[in-house]
């Protein structure tokens, strides 16, 4: 299913779900990137690994009908450059060869699925909004407790290396129970680069590394 319409080249988020494929939603972000409002950036490709080593490692032992939509996704490596103050976003994944995360507690193993975020730098705050986000179950409020966002804790571990500097990250979600996670974030993102969205109106959580 193409998450295009063929009579008015509009995008309905009610055709985008998580099975839709990497090709189609890498055709919509390159859509929403070129028709974005000037003060947020989108980035044109979805973002599901760490480095280009680490993609390569997948498609050498991936499913073959998997490769061909994971052969054009960036990587982690790819953002910082294309993260500017002024505003800028980037639709995440879950890295696709993580079997297991393990969280901060070493006896607590949290079995790692394929998860969708999204990721918006302005100035030097960090915001994610993940879907899946509930700040009960977060206790401590750190980044690194939060299953599927192990890309999302290799960006800000790579924009410190790189000394970009973050002074704090915000998060917010749905709570959302239906696996319909890059529905959601694709939603999040268009009304971002539509204008649509006032982020200061998001009830955010602020989180420790």
């Amino acid at each position: 299913m193409s998450v295009e319409t063929s009579q008015n080249n509009v995008f309905t988020m009610n055709q985008i779900h998580n099975d839709t494929s990497t090709t189609q939603i890498n055709m919509w972000l390159e859509h929403i990137a070129s028709r974005s409002k000037a003060e947020c950036r989108i980035f044109p490709k979805m973002v599901a690994f760490f480095s280009q080593s680490n993609k390569e490692n997948y498609l050498a032992v991936g499913l073959p009908e998997e490769i061909p939509n994971y052969q054009h996704c960036a990587t982690i490596t790819h953002l910082p450059g294309r993260l500017v103050n002024s505003g800028s976003a980037a639709l995440i994944t879950s890295d696709v060869l993580n079997v297991v995360e393990v969280s901060a507690d070493v006896t607590n193993q949290v079995s790692s699925v394929w998860h969708a975020a999204v990721v918006y730098k302005k100035k030097r705050t960090l915001y994610i909004f993940d879907p899946a986000f509930d700040p009960c179950t977060v206790p401590g409020y750190r980044l690194r407790e939060i299953s599927g966002l192990s890309n999302v804790r290799r960006l800000v571990q790579l924009l410190d290396h790189q000394k970009k500097r973050i002074d704090m990250i915000k998060i917010t979600g749905r709570n959302d129970k239906e696996s319909t996670c890059l529905r959601l974030s694709c939603g999040w993102l268009k009304e971002l680069a539509e204008g649509k969205l006032d982020v200061s109106k998001e009830e955010w959580y602020e989180l420790r590394r």
